[in-house]
């Protein structure tokens, strides 16, 4: 589990460059504020897998807002660069939903988190 969260951290990591870089190529002031870690409590595996799939979709629903004004603004470039993100939020939706359903297949056992770390450890590969 801990190799599929890491590597995911990873590749949110490389979204966030991904602004920045086409921030950068249109000559806009980069500036960084201080944003809120989010706290993410849960007494077991499901409940993460819940906590992420709702941080999830206020990323998805942050990208809808900023598609939505560069439409207004017509602003094509912005758009067309923002479309990939949208995409890229239905995968980790999916991929949510995927991780859930697994999990809820495995079921309470004792060997639980044994299945459920080799069904992440898959999805890591």
């Amino acid at each position: 589990m801990t190799k599929f969260l890491l590597g995911h951290a990873k590749e949110e990591m490389g979204h966030m460059l991904k602004f920045f870089e086409f921030l950068d190529d249109l000559g806009a002031q980069i500036a960084l504020h201080g944003h809120q870690r989010p706290v993410i409590s849960a007494g077991n595996v499901r409940e993460l897998f819940l906590r992420i799939q709702e941080e999830e979709r206020k990323v998805t629903a942050h990208i809808v807002e900023a598609i939505t004004l560069a439409r207004a603004e017509n602003s094509f470039e912005t758009d067309s660069f923002l479309e990939w993100f949208s995409r890229e939020q239905h995968e980790e939706e999916k991929l949510c939903r995927k991780i859930l359903d697994r999990i809820d297949l495995i079921g309470e056992g004792p060997h639980t988190a044994y299945f459920i770390d080799k069904e992440l450890g898959s999805l890591a590969a």
